[in-house]
C-alpha cells in the first residue's frame, strides 16, 4: 500500500518500470517477513531445548552412597513394612509442602490402594519413596531403616520398583528390555515371559524378523512403536517379575489396557508378587479389593484403613469419593 502511494505521487518523474519493479518487490517482502517471523519462533522455540540439556548438564548428580551396615542389595534381605512418619515434601525450596506431615504405616507384604482427588499428593508420594528430591522435614523407614540408608542405586529398582500408566521400552533387543543390566539367565527370563502370557507372542514375532533360533533377541523399536500398548506393558510387568521388588507401585498400569490383558496383569500381581504393594489409583474400582485403603487430600493423611471399614462408614471421605464416582 505505502509502495503504491509513493509510485502515484511520484508518477511525474518515476518510469513506469521501475515503479513496476517497486511494487513487486514490496510484496515479495511482506512474504518473507511472514517467513522470517516463523522461522525466528521455531529457532526460538528449538533453542529452549538447549537450554534444557545446559541446565541438565551443569546439575549435581545425585550421590550413591554404599550402605552404611556394611549390607548389599544381594544379600540384605528386607521384609518390605514401609513406614511414613511426619513426612513433608516440596519441589522446590521456596514453593510450599505438598505432602503436609503424612504419617501412616504399611506392614509387609500388604496390599494398599492410594486415592484422592486431583492435586491430593498421590503421584508427590511415589517421588518422596524414590528419593527424586529428599524429604524437606520427617523421614520415611522400610523395615525400621531409614530410606536415606539405602543407596540409589539399589533403592530405584531391587527395592522398589514402579510400573507406570504408560509403559517405558527403549530400542534395543527384547532381553535387553527385560535384563538391561545382565543380572538374569535365559530361564528366568522365559519364567517371567510365560507368567504374563507373551511366551508365544516372542517366538512368533522372531519368526517373523528371522530369529526363531533366538527370540530374546527379538528387536523393540524405540518406544515399543512396534508392539501394541497391552504388549508394551506386560513386558514392564515382566520385567518387573525378574526384579523382585520389596516394594512395588503402581500407577494405574492397566488403564490403557483391555480386559483380557487386564485379567492376566491381575493373576500375575496374585502369583508372581509377593511384596507391598502401592496401588495409585485414579478410578476407585481398581482398588476395591486391597487390604488398605490410603486417603490423600490437599497433601495430608486424611482415612487409612481396610475398604469394609470405611465403607461401612458413611461418613468418611473414602465413602464420599466412592458416591462421588457413581461406583
Amino acid at each position: 500500500m505505502f509502495s503504491s502511494l509513493i509510485c502515484w505521487y511520484s508518477r511525474a518523474f518515476l518510469p513506469p518500470a521501475l515503479a513496476g519493479l517497486m511494487v513487486a518487490w514490496s510484496i515479495q517482502f511482506s512474504i518473507s517477513l511472514n517467513f522470517n517471523i516463523v522461522n525466528t519462533t521455531e529457532a526460538e522455540a528449538k533453542l529452549s531445548s538447549v537450554e534444557r540439556m545446559l541446565e541438565y548438564a551443569n546439575l549435581p548428580p545425585e550421590s550413591d552412597e554404599p550402605w552404611d551396615n556394611g549390607n548389599s542389595n544381594k544379600t540384605f534381605a528386607l521384609h518390605g513394612k514401609l513406614t511414613f512418619d511426619h513426612v513433608y515434601f516440596k519441589y522446590r525450596d521456596t514453593l510450599e509442602p505438598v505432602l503436609k506431615g503424612v504419617s501412616f504405616e504399611i506392614p509387609a507384604g500388604k496390599k494398599v490402594g492410594i486415592c484422592g482427588r486431583t492435586g491430593s499428593g498421590k503421584s508427590t508420594l511415589s517421588n518422596a519413596l524414590f528419593r527424586f528430591r529428599e524429604v524437606s522435614d520427617g523421614a520415611i523407614f522400610i523395615d525400621d531403616i531409614k530410606l536415606t540408608n539405602f543407596p540409589l542405586s539399589s533403592l530405584r529398582g531391587n527395592i522398589c520398583s514402579c510400573i507406570p500408566q504408560d509403559p517405558v521400552l527403549f530400542a534395543g533387543s527384547l532381553r535387553f528390555n527385560l535384563d538391561p543390566f545382565d543380572e538374569h539367565n535365559d530361564a528366568d527370563i522365559w519364567k517371567s515371559l510365560r507368567a504374563v502370557c507373551l511366551d508365544n507372542l516372542v517366538h512368533t514375532l522372531a519368526k517373523q524378523q528371522g530369529k526363531a533360533d533366538t527370540p530374546l533377541t527379538l528387536e523393540i523399536k524405540d518406544a515399543g512403536e512396534n508392539l501394541s500398548v497391552g504388549q508394551r506393558q506386560l513386558i514392564c510387568f515382566a520385567r518387573t517379575i525378574l526384579a523382585k521388588p520389596t516394594i512395588l507401585l503402581l500407577d494405574e498400569a492397566t488403564s490403557s489396557c483391555d480386559g483380557e490383558t487386564d485379567h492376566v496383569i491381575q493373576d500375575a500381581l496374585r502369583s508372581e508378587f509377593d511384596c507391598t504393594m502401592l496401588i495409585i489409583a485414579h478410578r476407585l474400582e481398581t482398588i476395591m479389593d486391597v487390604d488398605y485403603i490410603l486417603v490423600l487430600d490437599d497433601g495430608q493423611c486424611v482415612e487409612f484403613a481396610s475398604p469394609k471399614e470405611l465403607l461401612e462408614n458413611e461418613a468418611s471421605f473414602f465413602s464420599r469419593l466412592v458416591k462421588a464416582s457413581s461406583m
